[in-house]
């Protein structure tokens, strides 16, 4: 699947996806929020409305910022590039954000 405009993603929020990291080992994430940015500036060759993704790690695991896969048995595979944005030190979950411009 393609996400490429915050109608794409609005649909997702709520779902868990499954990421394979190196290891072989599956890390769940939670699509807590898909959030529309605002029209944000215009310039040459713009193609959409800046929108987010945050989402909420279910392991005790730290994940770098990087490009990973995510699925979903319903919507399939999506890349998305993962910037790990914090930590909540009482239910031990990291929490990731991907963002379009």
């Amino acid at each position: 699947m393609q996400i490429n405009t915050f109608a794409d993603a609005a649909p997702l929020a709520g779902l868990t996806f499954s990421m394979v990291l190196a290891d072989d080992c599956h890390l769940t994430l939670l699509l807590t929020e898909v959030k529309d940015m605002g029209p944000g500036h215009d310039y040459p060759g713009k193609i959409r409305t800046p929108f987010a993704l945050s989402f909420q790690g279910t392991r005790n695991r730290y994940c770098p910022q990087g490009l990973y896969t995510l699925t979903h048995p319903e919507v399939g595979a999506v890349e998305l590039f993962l910037v790990p944005l914090a930590f909540d030190k009482d239910t031990v979950d990291y929490f990731y954000h991907a963002l379009f411009n």
